[in-house]
């Protein structure tokens, strides 16, 4: 925790020192309304969605599905807020897609990759732990 101290205080002094410390009085109820909204349901909500669904799925396609999180959204948008991508959002929906559609065709190939990730997870760690040491 105290390795993450420094980095928050010159943070927050940059922050101070380039930005107007704002009057909370001056701020309509509505801009409350919209960070309320933002912080529940945002971010509390799916955070806890997520959770939920790692107990009942296996995290491997938690993630691919949080993986094609910026798709959903350009789609969303489009649809309630008609707003549309450029070519390059475009592009890179399309990357995004056709990755989380491999990755889902490797998976279902290999089997089981939550143990074969797992057992990389372990190397990994022993090697940094091994590095670590060396050092």
């Amino acid at each position: 925790m105290k390795a993450r101290a420094a980095p928050d205080a010159v943070s927050l002094a940059a922050a101070l020192a380039v930005k107007p410390v704002v009057d909370v009085a001056t701020i309509e109820p509505v801009a409350w309304g919209v960070i309320a909204f933002l912080a529940i349901l945002s971010t509390c909500v799916t955070f806890a969605l997520q959770n939920v669904a790692l107990t009942g799925l296996p995290s491997s396609t938690v993630s691919l599905l949080l993986t094609g999180e910026p798709v959903f959204t350009a789609l969303f948008s489009m649809a309630l807020l008609g707003e549309f991508l450029s070519i390059g959002g475009w592009v890179g929906a399309g990357i995004i897609l056709v990755a989380v559609v491999g990755a889902t065709l490797v998976e279902g190939r290999d089997g089981n990759l939550e143990a074969s990730s797992g057992a990389g997870m372990g190397r990994l760690v022993s090697q940094l732990a091994s590095d670590s040491n060396a050092q």
